[in-house]
């Protein structure tokens, strides 16, 4: 009897590991996407897609540099002080086609990195707290 209860225990661990490594498959397919992020989220799978899946776009060629942002806001005509929601505004204004999924964090990212470093183009006049926007100001260009 203890015989045919090993081999009973061993045959369901084999049936276990098979559908382990199977869902594990099932996780990373391409086709399930959609349902593994529900269930992330803590959704029901069952439930309607509320969202159209986002169009894929080819990463343009400035990408890895911040697609232009940055010397596109450098070359912006903006009021001797701003917020990086007047940039954005601005930007908007102009058609400005931006890659990242948050654009405002795009342009607040691209302004903090044109206040830092060697060379920068702005400075922060005052630091955004509670709800206010950081105010940025353009440094005039080092004459020699």
């Amino acid at each position: 009897m203890n015989a045919n209860f090993q081999k009973l225990a061993q045959e369901a661990e084999r049936a276990r590991a098979a559908k382990v490594s199977k869902f594990l498959e099932l996780l990373v397919d391409p086709d399930l996407s959609h349902i593994v992020s529900v269930l992330k989220n803590g959704g029901d799978p069952g439930e309607p897609r509320r969202f159209a899946p986002s169009p894929v776009r080819a990463v343009p060629l400035g990408f890895k540099t911040g697609n232009g942002i940055q010397e596109k806001i450098k070359s912006l005509e903006l009021g001797q002080r701003f917020t990086s929601e007047d940039v954005y505004s601005t930007l908007i204004n102009q058609d400005f086609v931006f890659s990242a999924k948050d654009p405002r964090g795009a342009v607040r990212d691209a302004l903090h990195k044109l206040t830092h470093g060697k060379t920068p183009a702005f400075r922060m006049v005052k630091k955004g707290k509670g709800g206010q926007s950081t105010v940025y100001e353009r440094i005039p260009p080092q004459t020699v």
